[in-house]
C-alpha cells in the first residue's frame, strides 16, 4: 500500500534520507521531538518561520515545495472559515467551479490590486 504524499511523511522522508534522527533534526531546527513528531504524522502544521527552518535543513527541497504540500489550513483560516460563512462558501464556490483554483487567484489578486484603498 502507497503512502499519501504528505508534508508530514515528505518531511520524515528527506529526514531520514539526510541521516537525522527525530531528536537531533528537532534541535537542528530549534523545536521539541514532540512537535517534530507531530509535524510528521501530519497532526500539527508548523509555522512558516518553522517549516523554513526544516526546509533550509533539509537537501533536496525548498519550502515552496513542501508548504505545496500542506493541505491543512493555518489556526488564523480556520478561524475564519468558522466565524465567517461566507469563507467557506467562497473555497466551496471554487471547488465547484472546477476551475484552477492558481487561476482564480490570480483573477482575484489582479481585481484586489484594481481597486482604491
Amino acid at each position: 500500500m502507497k503512502t499519501a504524499h504528505t508534508l508530514g511523511n515528505e518531511i520524515q522522508r528527506l529526514r531520514t534520507e539526510a541521516g537525522f534522527t527525530l531528536r537531533g533534526f528537532a534541535l537542528k531546527v530549534e523545536i521539541s521531538a514532540a512537535f517534530l513528531s507531530d509535524i510528521e504524522r501530519d497532526r500539527r502544521r508548523p509555522s512558516e518561520a518553522v517549516l523554513r527552518r526544516i526546509a533550509k535543513q533539509l537537501p533536496g527541497t525548498t519550502y515552496e515545495e513542501l508548504d505545496a504540500l500542506s493541505t491543512t489550513l493555518e489556526q488564523d483560516l480556520q478561524r475564519m472559515v468558522a466565524e465567517t460563512p461566507e469563507a467557506r462558501q467562497l473555497l466551496r464556490t471554487v471547488f465547484e467551479s472546477k476551475r484552477d483554483p492558481r487561476e482564480v487567484l490570480r483573477e482575484l489578486q489582479k481585481n484586489l490590486s484594481k481597486r482604491p484603498k
